[in-house]
């Protein structure tokens, strides 16, 4: 039972790119893009395609992060797709194969007080393509958080964190949440 055999014969490709810059004595900022390119069954017809980009600014003490990334995978339709979607065929009277997905972040950081640092974030993710019968989900579908916490570091690895969020969802009620934690860099 935990022996897996990959399922087809093909390998994956991709590879990352960065860059980094000093900014004077202070801050540096680093870019960077990254991409794959594969199938993933065994006759090799079902492909997928991610791409990234980020970017890293430090200036003092202050950070800014910011990521995004998208992918677009072929789906497998089978004989009856009316069966199995949940969303018909468009105006050519065919599925679409493809599901369309991406996701982003920025965040920022900032040191307020001995141990103490200010972190806030904003992230979503995107899907546009059809879903199972089953699914409670649009063809197109948003996820939206904002996040403000503080976080204490105890050790160097160790630090307690405190954060609220707010989720905003296309699909379902919005939530808010509050989160006391414990956390580990390793």
């Amino acid at each position: 039972a935990l022996y897996f055999v990959d399922n087809n014969s093909q390998p994956a490709f991709g590879g990352r790119l960065s860059l980094s810059f000093r900014l004077g004595e202070t801050g540096n900022l680093t870019l960077g893009a990254s991409g794959m390119y594969g199938t993933y069954d065994p006759d090799n017809e079902l492909d997928y395609l991610v791409l990234g980009a980020d970017l890293v600014l430090r200036v003092e003490k202050w950070v800014l992060r910011m990521e995004y990334l998208v992918r677009r995978t072929k789906m497998a339709l089978s004989d009856t797709p009316e069966a199995r979607f949940r969303y018909g065929p468009g105006a050519d009277g065919k599925f679409d194969p493809y599901q369309l997905k991406s996701g982003w972040y920025l965040e920022t950081e900032y040191p307020v007080g001995a141990g103490f640092e200010l972190l806030g974030r904003f992230d979503g993710m995107y899907r546009v393509g059809n879903v199972s019968q089953s699914s409670a989900l649009r063809a197109e579908s948003l996820i939206l958080r904002y996040t403000l916490a503080l976080s204490y570091r105890v050790v160097e690895q160790f630090r307690i964190k405190l954060s609220g969020e707010f989720y905003e969802f296309s699909d379902f009620d919005d939530e808010a949440a509050i989160h006391l934690g414990l956390v580990g860099a390793f």
